[in-house]
């Protein structure tokens, strides 16, 4: 994906009873995933399988998912600024690995 319009940074820090509900709330977007969304989770050096369950889902949709893995957890802040370093969209936001959005919350915000 060249241009997306919208960017969603995910920091992913021990989450992996979440982390698929959470990455399947931004794919089933209304405004369509595969042309308008980039998402970029960023392993914020997770314990647990969150690695696995973001590698799987990079596998599945490599033209929309980018993932990248910190060094050092110096906290979610410093993983959403690691986010924005590769983030393509006209709009950027955030959103927690434990949480989702509604299916047309992206529609909503660009109207």
């Amino acid at each position: 994906m060249q241009d997306a319009v919208l960017s969603v940074i995910v920091p992913v820090y021990n989450t992996e009873q979440y982390l698929e509900e959470t990455i399947e709330s931004v794919i089933v977007q209304t405004i369509g995933f595969e042309d308008y969304i980039q998402l970029i989770l960023v392993d914020n050096v997770t314990k647990d399988n969150s690695a696995l369950i973001c590698k799987r889902y990079v596998e599945k949709y490599p033209q929309n998912i980018e993932y990248i893995k910190v060094k050092e957890n110096h906290g979610p802040c410093s993983a959403r600024n690691a986010g924005m370093s590769i983030a393509r969209g006209k709009y950027i936001t955030f959103l927690d690995s434990d949480d989702k959005w509604e299916n047309n919350a992206f529609e909503k915000a660009l109207a």
